[in-house]
């Protein structure tokens, strides 16, 4: 086949003829090339958020800056407190 796909083409072909064992290890180094571009902080962990107006967050923002902290940093004690509200046990996550 020649044209544009005949790349593709034979790239699909070459994949197929992995055998089970070779397509584990190629995902398992994709996996782990893709998550070593990740900070270290973040690894193994996941992202928890919401959609707010602007004016909160713009707020959020200033009180942070003014604070010299983090917007995480005031929404995990904000967490932490609705746990102890709660009766559950803080993370104390920041």
């Amino acid at each position: 086949m020649s044209g544009r796909l005949a790349g593709l083409k034979d790239a699909l072909k070459a994949e197929r003829q992995l055998s089970p064992k070779e397509a584990v290890e190629e995902l398992k180094s994709t996996i782990a090339s893709v998550a070593s571009t990740r900070a270290k902080a973040r690894v193994g962990k996941r992202a928890v958020g919401g959609y707010f107006t602007p004016e909160l967050a713009r707020t959020l923002n200033v009180m942070a800056t003014e604070r010299d902290t983090t917007l995480q940093a005031i929404l995990g004690k904000a967490i932490d407190l609705w746990f102890r509200e709660q009766g559950k046990h803080p993370f104390g996550e920041r």
